[in-house]
């Protein structure tokens, strides 16, 4: 069976790469779309804002924009209107020609898309994708508009999709016990990171977070961890990239650094040897995974995870590199677990977890079950 290059490939995001407030959300996406490209597919890349030429933008219009406010609190999301414009594009651009779409959750109203055009057009083929769970997230809290509906659409979506792919190996799982109709066909695909580098830390006392604080929860649990490690040596600090916050503020052991671009993350994370991984309380019981928890694993950073979930905590014992530590973790304890943290990850198990490796891994799985 031969691949058909020309059978337009589109992929579905609302988050775009290239603007800064939806970054971590495009990622996954965007190097989708580029890897699809470098193999010669007719793939496309739609968003409400691109800004590569090879790329569709489909704006979202004065009209939904007005409307956000009001379909915040209806279900799945404010994404809907511009989940059926895509929808309307794709039914004008595409009448008798087989095509692929590929939308990419959350925000989850994108899913609408797929399930339009499976229900209408006979020549779509609609693969799933789910960065982070729906209605089984441990830190899902609708209003009470969105609560019994969102399953209903969930299930519905489902039903739908001809190939659902979630974010890692414990929301497979999940979901395949919650929806055993899907177990054929779910998949799951990490977020990775694109290139291993060397690690070339030689200060272990100065740890790095990058990325979101959650409203400074993040940083206030990092002032604390600090003070408490520094009980008795009074020299471990942390540099912050990506978001501030006024907590930053409060302690001597904390060094705002600005934002990073994501070409320079890689090389920049290898300056340290440590780094702090803040989910927030209640994800220790599901398979989320953070973005910079990866990023430090392709740049040898030993990761620092505060309220890590099930997936972090196997990926961690399968590498063999990691730290787990709570409120509750005493400054002895502290001590006794840096004193031996090494980087014990070897090469063949770190490569594994490149976006090269898992896009190929989905690349394989849409050719094996004939979708090209």
């Amino acid at each position: 069976m031969e691949i058909d290059k020309l059978k337009p490939f589109y992929i579905i995001s609302y988050f775009n790469f290239f603007d800064k407030g939806s970054r971590v959300g495009g990622l996954r996406p965007y190097y989708l779309y580029r890897m699809l490209l470098e193999k010669g597919l007719n793939v496309q890349l739609i968003t409400p804002s691109a800004n590569d030429q090879n790329q569709i933008t489909i704006k979202e219009g004065l009209f939904t924009k007005l409307c956000k406010p009001f379909f915040k609190v209806l279900p799945p999301d404010a994404s809907i209107i511009w989940a059926i414009k895509v929808f309307f594009f794709l039914r004008r651009v595409n009448k008798k020609k087989k095509f692929i779409v590929f939308t990419t959750s959350p925000p989850y109203g994108i899913g609408l898309t797929g399930f339009l055009c499976k229900k209408f057009l006979k020549n779509a083929v609609w693969i799933s994708d789910y960065r982070d769970l729906w209605t089984k997230n441990t830190l899902y809290n609708p209003p009470i508009t969105k609560k019994f509906l969102d399953p209903i659409l969930e299930r519905k979506f489902h039903e739908r999709a001809d190939l659902i792919v979630l974010n890692t190996k414990c929301d497979r799982e999940l979901h395949r016990n919650v929806f055993p109709f899907i177990h054929s066909k779910s998949i799951f695909v990490r977020n990775g990171f694109n290139t291993v580098v060397a690690n070339q830390s030689t200060n272990t006392n100065k740890f790095i977070y990058s990325g979101g604080t959650y409203k400074g929860i993040a940083t206030n649990e990092i002032i604390d961890f600090l003070n408490n490690l520094n009980k008795n040596h009074n020299n471990y600090s942390c540099d912050f990239y990506g978001e501030y916050d006024e907590s930053m503020e409060n302690s001597s052991h904390i060094k705002y650094c600005g934002s990073i671009a994501p070409e320079s993350v890689p090389e920049l994370l290898s300056n340290y040897k440590y780094g702090f991984v803040y989910l927030p309380e209640g994800s220790q019981y599901g398979g989320r995974v953070a973005q910079k928890f990866y990023d430090y694993i392709g740049s040898g950073v030993i990761p620092i995870c505060f309220n890590a979930s099930i997936e972090m905590t196997k990926i961690i014992e399968d590498l063999n590199t990691g730290i787990i530590v709570n409120k509750n973790t005493s400054s002895a304890d502290l001590e006794t677990l840096f004193k031996g943290a090494k980087f014990n990850a070897q090469m063949d198990q770190v490569k594994n977890y490149t976006r090269d490796s898992q896009f190929e891994y989905l690349f394989n799985e849409i050719f094996k079950r004939n979708i090209f």
